[in-house]
């Protein structure tokens, strides 16, 4: 990881922190999640430190297995009595706040492109738009639950054109790690999600984020959110 410029640790690691403290700020009486994602992100740092010399191979299917359920598990959590209190209780504002770490990671990506940690296709020079989400995510914030100039149709949709983006990115990411699924960019392929620190990407935000679109669109569909937009019912 010598290459990878000390700016880029450093980004990544307040992107780390700042995905941290939305989640809770979004969920404040309801602590379980952050202990969770917590410990997923210190089983995942734990995990590819200690194989360090090991290739990528042989991580990749090891670090599988905290991402699915770092994203699932959380999402099965919202059916249970205390996931639908959660729903009830969620924070508008930083349910779509939370978003805005996706400028600083898409600026990291980059970073880490440049280092040929991973292929241009990851970042917003290829087929990466995740930071079209992040940019407008203070603006759906206040002009949808702040100003209430935006109907419910809108604040639905950029949060589905979010969830795409994501999956796309993911999608992309995935078929570029080295292992039997490795269809992308065989010349530089996705190593910087193998490595410490950057294996928080796929076990704690993105996971974070993804959990954060389905919160709301559920408020949103439940017609749980206060929105007025001027074509609101």
């Amino acid at each position: 990881m010598e290459n990878i410029p000390t700016y880029a640790t450093l980004v990544f690691g307040i992107a780390v922190l700042a995905s941290l403290v939305l989640v809770w700020l979004t969920h404040p009486k309801d602590k379980l999640l952050l202990i969770f994602w917590l410990i997923m992100g210190s089983a995942s740092s734990m995990l590819v430190i200690s194989n360090v010399t090991l290739s990528a191979e042989a991580l990749s299917p090891q670090l599988l297995l905290l991402i699915l359920p770092s994203t699932l598990l959380p999402l099965l959590y919202l059916l249970t009595k205390r996931g639908k209190a959660l729903i009830h209780n969620a924070d508008d504002d930083f349910l779509h706040y939370v978003h805005t770490v996706r400028i600083a990671v898409e600026f990291v990506l980059l970073w880490l492109h440049k280092a040929q940690f991973l292929p241009v296709e990851l970042t917003f020079e290829g087929w990466n738009y995740d930071i079209i989400i992040g940019m407008t995510a203070p603006f759906i914030a206040q002009m949808g639950f702040q100003k209430k100039l935006l109907t419910r149709k809108i604040i639905i949709g950029w949060n589905i054109i979010g969830m795409l983006f994501l999956a796309n990115i993911v999608i992309n990411a995935a078929l570029s790690v080295p292992g039997p699924l490795h269809l992308l960019s065989p010349d530089m392929p996705n190593l910087a999600v193998l490595k410490f620190p950057y294996q928080l990407l796929p076990t704690l935000i993105v996971p974070a984020l993804l959990f954060s679109h389905v919160v709301a669109l559920i408020r949103l569909f439940n017609k749980e959110v206060d929105v007025e937009g001027p074509e609101e019912d």
